[in-house]
Order: C-alpha cells, then structure tokens, then sequence
C-alpha cells in the first residue's frame, strides 16, 4: 500500500478533544509540545527543554511501580523557594534529597550529619574502670542516626567521626587517659599523660578524629578510661562528639 508524508508546514497539529494538547513546528529545525495550552517541551538539534512554566513545579517525575512505590522528581528549582537552582526530591518521603542553588553550592538535606556535647553524669569518673561518655543535647542530627549517645550508621561507608574533650579535675596521680572511639568494626585510640601537661590537679584538653568504616547499622560510641589517681576525674559538658558520612 502506498504511503504518503503528511506535511503540515508549520501548522499546529492538534491532539486532544479540547485542542489544548498539540504538537507544532511553526519555529526552523524546532518541535514544541504543547499540553495544556501550554508550551512544555521543545526538541531542537541541540538538545531537550523541559519547561513547567512554574517555579518548583517538578519538570521530570521518575517513578516505578513495585512494593516500595519509588517515586522522585527532578525539579529547576525547590518547591517554595525561587531561584533555588536544582532540586532532586524524594516524592514518597516528601523530602529534598539534593539541592544545587544558583551559586553552585550542592546540599543534601538527609546525608548523615550530627552533633552533640555533654553533660552531667561524666563526673568523678572511677580510676581504671572504662565508661561511654554521655552527650544529654544534640546540636544538630541531620537524618536522625544519633540517639542514647550512639551514632548509628544508616548505610555502609566511610564517617568522619570527631571527639573533642575537656577532662577536669585530673589528679596529677593519674597516668594515662585512654579515650576510645569505638566502632562495629575497630577501636579507634588516643592516649593522654597527664604528668606532660599538668604540674598540680588541673584540666586537659585533646581531640580525636578518625575517617571511620562503617557498615550499615553499625554504632559508634565515644569511651575513657583514666587509670591510676582519685575517682575524680571529670568530663565536662564542653566535650563534643560529631560525624558526618564522606563516602
């Protein structure tokens, strides 16, 4: 059967009973969908343009249909918030999962991110008797991992993990202070000797960081343990302990 092309030169060819949906090509070496009554995409030789016509109304939605229901959406800005860049958005966890502003700085308002600091009950620690340090205030905890003064690791990667302490009352009796970040996976040390630094009963400060491997629901908690002198020893409420998922 003989087949014929159909040319339209340019006129507007019209899809839907309304006439509202059409595909046109009245621009040179250009194609325009429109829906709606709308111009919504436009194919040229250079490329694709998704246009929604409103800020931080979704140009892309990505989705599957199985027993999770995955569904994002690729956005030319975040919903409420003009000139906001890019935006990778999580539809079923109504959450931003990426954000690019116009400035090109990149966020993830869910990657793994805390911060806590101490408080009472790190007192008159027992002499060569190990104990987990309390953190009674979290600062910030991005994605919710940090509770009971354990991080908890909600995927598989590399953490940086940071403890920064202040011991008080430290009786110059004392020989050394092991601080411990204790993961699933090792035990990370740094040990202190307080005779170095103090010539009377005083205070000392110090720090221990790590890139830590973690697996997914592994923990990580901070410990001391200060051997020989008094049971007085103190950690103060300005010891901190923070992390955050770097790969």
């Amino acid at each position: 059967m003989p087949r014929s092309n159909i040319l339209l030169g340019g006129q507007e060819f019209k899809l839907d009973a309304d006439a509202d949906t059409s595909i046109t090509a009245d621009t040179d070496d250009q194609i325009d969908i429109k829906v709606g009554g709308a111009d919504r995409i436009a194919l040229t030789a250079t490329g694709i343009t998704i246009n929604t016509g409103t800020s931080g109304v979704p140009a892309i939605n990505l989705s599957h249909s199985n027993a999770n229901a995955d569904n994002f959406q690729i956005t030319a800005g975040t919903p409420g918030v003009a000139n906001s860049g890019f935006t990778i958005r999580d539809v079923d966890a109504s959450a931003n999962r990426l954000v690019i502003d116009t400035n090109g700085h990149i966020t993830m308002p869910t990657q793994p991110a805390f911060l806590a600091n101490g408080s009472s009950g790190n007192d008159d620690m027992t002499a060569s008797s190990t104990a987990t340090v309390v953190f009674g205030t979290e600062v910030y905890d991005q994605n919710n991992d940090f509770a009971s003064n354990t991080f908890t690791a909600p995927v598989t990667g590399k953490y940086l993990l940071i403890g920064t302490f202040l011991f008080t009352d430290v009786d110059t009796d004392c020989t050394e202070i092991e601080i411990r970040i204790n993961t699933s996976n090792r035990i990370h040390r740094l040990f202190i000797v307080p005779s170095k630094q103090l010539s009377a009963d005083g205070s000392i400060g110090d720090s221990l960081s790590v890139v830590a491997d973690m697996d997914a629901n592994d923990t990580a908690i901070i410990q001391v343990t200060p051997s020989g002198g008094a049971n007085q020893m103190n950690v103060h409420p300005y010891t901190f302990f923070s992390g955050c998922l770097l790969a």
